[in-house]
Order: C-alpha cells, then sequence, then structure tokens
C-alpha cells in the first residue's frame, strides 16, 4: 500500500506542477516561457522530494549568475529531481522520453531539452538548443557519463555538449557531485546504494515501482567551484569538468581514490 501510495503521490505533484508550468509560460516569449518552466520544474521537484521524504542538502556555493551548463554524476531516475529540487535548472534527457505515456507530457511541460545519443545528424541542433536557453540565462543539467552506473568512480565525460558552452567569454561549467548518504535511515553502503542505483538492464518502470517502496532517502549535492569555458573547446572543457566531479567524490571518499 506504500509503495503504491507514493506512486500516487509522485503523479499527482508533477501533473500540477507541468499544469502549472503551461499556466505560466502562455503567452510569454520564448526565453521567459523557459525561464518560468525552469522555476515551476524547481518547485515540483522541491515539492515531490517533500511529498516522497526525499531529504536534499546542499554543500557548496551556488553562483548567484545564471546561464551555466551544470554536469553531474548519474546513477538513478531521481538524479534529475534531486539536483532540480536544489536549483532551478533546464534538464538534459533522453529524446524518446517525450513518447512515453504521462511522463512525456510532465517533462516537454518542464522544459526538459531532448537528445538523442545514437543520432550524429541530431548533435548540432541539441546543441544550439542548449546554447539558446545559456544565452536566455537558464542554468541547463546535463549528466554527460551519458548512462547511469552502480560505480562510484566518474566515468569518462561525453564531450558534446559542451560545444555549447566551449571557448564562450564569460561562460561557465558548474561541476557537482551528487551522493546518497541513507536510504530509509541506513547509512548508504554498497548494498543499500544499489537499491537507488538505477542498474543496467533494467525497464524503467521496474526501477520506478522499486523507488516507491522506499520510505525515505537523503542526498546531498555537492557543488564545486565554477569553471571558465573560454579558451578551452568541448574536450578540453569535458575533461576539466569530469575531473572537478570526481575530485569532489575524492573528498569525501579519499579511501576510494
Amino acid at each position: 500500500m506504500h509503495r503504491i501510495l507514493n506512486v500516487l503521490k509522485i503523479f499527482r505533484v508533477m501533473l500540477a506542477s507541468a499544469l502549472q508550468a503551461n499556466r505560466d509560460a502562455a503567452g510569454l516569449e520564448r526565453a521567459e516561457a523557459w525561464r518560468r518552466r525552469s522555476r515551476q520544474l524547481h518547485a515540483g521537484c522541491a515539492r515531490l522530494c517533500e511529498q516522497a521524504n526525499i531529504r536534499v542538502r546542499v554543500e557548496g556555493t551556488i553562483p548567484k549568475r545564471t546561464g551555466m551548463l551544470v554536469v553531474a554524476n548519474h546513477f538513478g531516475v531521481l538524479d534529475p529531481i534531486v539536483l532540480t529540487a536544489a536549483t532551478p535548472m533546464a534538464p538534459v534527457a533522453r529524446a524518446d522520453l517525450q513518447r512515453w505515456p504521462f511522463v512525456g507530457d510532465v517533462a516537454v511541460s518542464h522544459g526538459m531539452i531532448p537528445v538523442e545519443r545514437e543520432r550524429r545528424t541530431a548533435a548540432l541542433s541539441f546543441v544550439e538548443r542548449v546554447g539558446e536557453r545559456l544565452a536566455a540565462g537558464l542554468n541547463v543539467l546535463v549528466f554527460p557519463e551519458g548512462h547511469t552506473s552502480e560505480a562510484r568512480e566518474v566515468r569518462p565525460f561525453k564531450t558534446g555538449v559542451f560545444e555549447a558552452a566551449s571557448g564562450w567569454a564569460g561562460g561557465l561549467v558548474l561541476p557537482a557531485y551528487l551522493s546518497i548518504d541513507q536510504v530509509e535511515g541506513d547509512a548508504a553502503d554498497d548494498e543499500a546504494r544499489r537499491r537507488v542505483v538505477w542498474l543496467e538492464h533494467t525497464p524503467f518502470w521496474a526501477h520506478v515501482w522499486s523507488l516507491a517502496g522506499l520510505r525515505s532517502l537523503e542526498y546531498t549535492v555537492h557543488f564545486g567551484e565554477p569553471i571558465p569555458a573560454e579558451g578551452r573547446n568541448r574536450k578540453e572543457l569535458a575533461q576539466v569538468a569530469r575531473n572537478a566531479v570526481e575530485d569532489l567524490r575524492l573528498s569525501l571518499h579519499p579511501s576510494r581514490a
């Protein structure tokens, strides 16, 4: 029963947030509509975390300026929700999400930026969309590892999205490391952490159903120092950003270097 109630609460909160995002953005010019959707997504994700008993702490300073590319590690379906609950952002997500029942409509209403990783020909338009959001003053959230993993070490970053920020005078990349600290009141050792990780070959809805059975979760979002994009190409920027996220991890777990 707890699992079913949790799923119903999640659906109710995200549907209400999506409807509010559409109302807020109606009739506005494009850039302002993006900003309104981003702010509503932040509010909706914060509300969802509260309803689902997910505690989110923030370590480090979130710069007051906007228009930053925010890059983070990725291990589960809750990652974009937890990170966006910390601060307003426009998340990048797999393009096929738009075709999923309910989830697709919610994602589009909140201003998700779709990426088709398997189609190289779509890369240019994706980079343009990210660049437009950055220029409009939105922080854009991306998971450059590409896929979720139970590995603690931050994997190599895919470089495509960094083209939107590379060489841009005044452009910034903000590294973030997301840690799961407690699962149902227990310290998140490897076994407990595995209950939250979206393991390879696990269907999306099976992962969501498993998460809905958890009574409480505690995360911390660790923000690092912004990385200047000026003077760096996309590959250099991706490497520097990956190392910054990994350094955040190692500062928490030096014995796991």
